[in-house]
């Protein structure tokens, strides 16, 4: 005599599995969307393009270090950001080269020539935002990487240039340079008045040679003075 023998199945039919499923799926796709939108580095904040196609090969090196010693750079929240700091001493053993450069409203030859055509992108695109200045440096005369007003000029244990992030969060900045153009990205997380407008007010100085630049902020409604420049015309 034969026994019958009764077996169980152990598990979940289809329709159980999908109603199990459907709440965990759920679950994981609001956790990724919780990430995507916490990302820390999702907005590009500001940015500036100069143009490299009338530098010589040795400044176009010199652009290229600096560069490299730049983008990355993360400026965390209440932090302050330093080029020279970041940057270096331009010399030899660190990649640097003699160029062209524009010293005291003379042109000369020095070490790191060129670099200033950088500080001055990175400033260009620090003035759309409402984020300080801290500390720069306009040049004697007008330059041509970058319009009057715009520029920063940076020597290293002299002038700097100083920018503090007052944003809840980090800046990363990204910077990159080919033989045509030099470009730097600020990315972080866009927040309310942190871009801003700009308004340019050309006069002339008290020297025929001379004109003055004052460029202002849009913040809050109001026109804000950032910088009065004075350059040499010639």
């Amino acid at each position: 005599m034969s026994a019958l023998v009764q077996r169980t199945r152990i598990g979940f039919t289809p329709g159980e599995r999908a109603l199990w499923l459907a709440p965990v799926l759920l679950v994981l796709l609001g956790l990724l969307a919780w990430a995507y939108q916490a990302r820390p580095y999702q907005d590009r904040l500001a940015h500036f393009n100069t143009s490299l196609t009338a530098r010589t090969s040795a400044q176009r090196q010199n652009i290229m270090m600096a560069v490299k010693r730049l983008d990355g750079t993360i400026v965390g929240r209440g932090e302050r950001y330093s080029f020279n700091a970041v940057v270096g001493p331009r010399t030899v053993d660190r990649g640097f080269t003699e160029a062209n450069a524009f010293m005291e409203g003379a042109r000369t030859r020095s070490l790191g020539g060129g670099v200033c055509q950088v500080s001055s992108t990175m400033y260009a695109a620090i003035q759309e935002t409402s984020l300080p200045i801290v500390q720069r440096v306009p040049h004697v005369a007008v330059v041509s990487s970058v319009p009057p007003g715009r520029d920063a000029s940076v020597w290293y244990g002299q002038a700097d240039l100083v920018w503090e992030n007052t944003t809840q969060h980090p800046i990363r900045i990204k910077a990159t340079a080919d033989d045509l153009q030099l470009k730097i990205e600020l990315w972080g997380t866009a927040e309310a008045d942190l871009a801003s407008a700009l308004r340019f007010s050309y006069r002339f100085g008290h020297h025929a040679n001379e004109r003055v630049v004052w460029v202002f902020r849009r913040l809050g409604g109001k026109n804000v003075l950032l910088s009065k420049d004075t350059y040499r015309t010639h």
